[in-house]
């Protein structure tokens, strides 16, 4: 009822059969403790009549219907080992992009690839963020510079602007869809491979996900960091736009070698050489979260290229260590541990209460 009259702003990012279960539970433990209050005041008989008639009536009026009756099961459905339908194309695409490591990106040309991309994760796909419902608002003003959305809400945002830069610098190493590309005379892509109905075009030379870049252009703020993005001659291989308030050198002359020791959900390592002062940039992003330090010592990330980790590096060899730690994580994982215990404590004293008051009635 509540959800009914829900403004259409605030309904349509709610997702109410996700409520379903939780509201089923609460319908099944009512209709539990009313009939074992009322069977307390009927013969014995009677409360078993009652349920399985209820039972029954359950199990003839729900037959045949589409939530239990369609063709296919759990076993049957896409998983993390295989896609439905398509035998063999998962690992077929593992093998695509997992030239590098990390493997490659992937992005979507049209929109009717949306289960291969909402379920990334699962496959072990990695994209540029193109359909994620905890999207960042700069990752979402990224995509917009080479995506096409028609409404501020959207978020699956199919690739339109083959020639933008900014594909190559996010690590995008295949554009996938169901239908050729639009011809862009920026970009010339080369059919790879059709896998599970997908046809895959290789993005010519994209950028490894950590790169040396010889120059900065400094902003102060998002705004003048996504003008620049924007902008039709930026070069990501050549500079990095950095969001910073204090000074910053814009030439780093170093050059050198990035090598890849360990690539997790929670923990980036690299080896790193370079001739001279240096700067790293990189298309991971930028999460609280996230801490950094080189050769042991804690160093500081810089805002880069509007939603990613940059580095400054000294001239040398660097041992770059990346991890993950949510702040606070121990507070709220405390708390976490107590509310449960005290749920459970009261739900056995419940338990014990509810038995007193039923033997007594008895």
């Amino acid at each position: 009822m509540i959800y009914a009259v829900l403004p259409h702003l605030v309904m349509g990012a709610m997702y109410c059969q996700y409520a379903l279960l939780a509201f089923c539970m609460f319908a099944a433990l009512t209709a539990g403790v009313a009939m074992q209050r009322l069977s307390a005041r009927m013969p014995r008989l009677l409360p078993w009549c009652l349920a399985m008639l209820t039972a029954a009536d359950l199990t003839y009026f729900g037959a045949d219907k589409p939530m239990n009756s369609a063709v296919g099961n759990y076993s049957h459905e896409s998983s993390e080992q295989e896609i439905d339908g398509y035998p063999g194309a998962l690992s077929k695409i593992h093998g695509l992009i997992g030239s590098t490591v990390p493997a490659l990106r992937v992005d979507y040309l049209d929109k009717d690839a949306w289960r291969w991309i909402i379920a990334s994760g699962m496959f072990r796909i990695p994209t540029a963020d193109g359909d994620n419902a905890f999207m960042l608002r700069r990752i979402d003003r990224l995509r917009r510079l080479f995506c096409t959305a028609r409404n501020l809400w959207d978020r699956d945002l199919a690739v339109s602007r083959l020639h933008s830069p900014l594909i190559s610098m996010l690590n995008t190493g295949f554009l996938t869809g169901y239908s050729s590309p639009p011809r862009d005379a920026g970009l010339d892509l080369d059919f790879t491979a059709e896998i599970g109905g997908l046809r895959f075009y290789r993005v010519p030379d994209p950028l490894p996900r950590f790169y040396l870049v010889p120059r900065l252009h400094v902003v102060r703020g998002p705004d003048e960091a996504f003008a620049h993005l924007a902008e039709a001659g930026f070069r990501p291989a050549e500079e990095a736009v950095v969001e910073t308030g204090e000074p910053l050198p814009t030439d780093f002359p170093g050059k050198g070698s990035v090598r890849v020791a360990r690539y997790s959900a929670n923990r980036v390592e690299l080896d790193v050489a370079v001739s001279d002062r240096a700067f790293l940039a990189t298309s991971e992003t930028l999460y609280p979260g996230w801490s950094v330090s080189i050769n042991g010592t804690p160093a500081s990330f810089y805002m880069t290229n509007g939603a990613f980790r940059g580095i400054v590096l000294n001239k040398g060899k660097s041992r770059i260590v990346m991890r993950y730690w949510p702040p606070r994580f121990l507070v709220w994982a405390g708390l976490s541990l107590l509310s449960t215990l005290a749920a459970v404590i009261a739900a056995v004293s419940g338990v014990g209460r509810l038995r007193t008051r039923t033997d007594r009635a008895l």
